[in-house]
């Protein structure tokens, strides 16, 4: 199972307080010390770090006050996977919920209604060991995947720099090849799907459901590997895209030119 929000800490987080795994962090988070961990607030602290709430103010919260709040400086509260890579634009960092691109309301969310109550019952990866031994395993996998990094695994760009935009109806249809592309014959792309994708999707989160499950599907079925970096501090704490490369350059399938 992959969901399209973050799974893993900071390293520079999880040291100032004293986490050794994303496991223990995950016991604790929303209990004792961290009873408001999940609270977004205007005065971000180690046990309350999720900044800012909403507001119609433009200009009024920075990310550098969460920076200042949490005593780690912005470079640090990215984790290794969120960084700009070859093809794909930095991601944002998971305790902002603020902007197009934030991610923390989504992860207060994910966090508190699936990860915790099913983190006995499924295998985290890459947290619980590589994917390889998680699938002998009686027992679902949940992983963390990007739309924005599943774009790359199936060969095109979208956003900035590339002229097209996943909210435009006629750009996801340019892309629609690459999505038919990834049929094989262990994936089959149904007509009522095929049709779907040609016709450019009812919005952009159809596109990037569909988007992600290919790339997913690319791994399980052995076309691209579910690697991750030696470093324990990713296997441990921080976590991993599912499909992401581990070298930081990222992968395309081909270079096509989009028309």
């Amino acid at each position: 199972m992959g969901f399209d929000f973050a799974i893993g800490l900071p390293h520079a987080y999880a040291a100032k307080c004293g986490f050794g795994s994303f496991r223990e962090a995950l016991d604790v988070l929303g209990e004792g010390e961290y009873a408001h961990f999940f609270k977004v607030s205007d005065t971000p602290s180690l046990q309350q770090p999720f900044y800012p709430p909403p507001t119609s103010e433009r200009g009024k919260y920075k990310k550098e006050s969460l920076a200042t709040g949490l005593g780690i400086d912005l470079p640090g509260l990215l984790r290794r996977c969120d960084r700009k890579r070859l093809g794909r634009d930095v991601a944002e960092c998971l305790f902002f919920t603020l902007g197009g691109k934030q991610v923390g309301r989504s992860v207060i969310s994910g966090w508190l209604d699936v990860i915790k109550p099913a983190r006995g019952k499924v295998c985290l990866w890459p947290f619980d060991g590589p994917y390889e031994a998680l699938l002998l395993q009686d027992k679902e996998i949940v992983a963390e995947i990007y739309p924005a990094e599943a774009y790359g695994h199936l060969g095109f760009r979208m956003g900035a720099g590339t002229g097209l935009r996943k909210g435009s109806r006629d750009d996801r249809k340019k892309v629609s090849q690459y999505l038919l592309d990834a049929q094989s014959p262990a994936v089959q792309i149904t007509d009522a799907a095929r049709s779907w994708i040609e016709w450019g999707f009812r919005s952009e989160d159809d596109f990037d459901a569909t988007a992600a499950l290919l790339s997913m599907l690319l791994v399980v079925t052995g076309e691209r590997r579910a690697d991750v970096p030696n470093d324990e501090r990713v296997r441990k704490i921080e976590g991993w895209i599912f499909g992401q490369e581990p070298t930081g350059l990222g992968a395309e399938r081909d270079s096509r030119e989009i028309p």
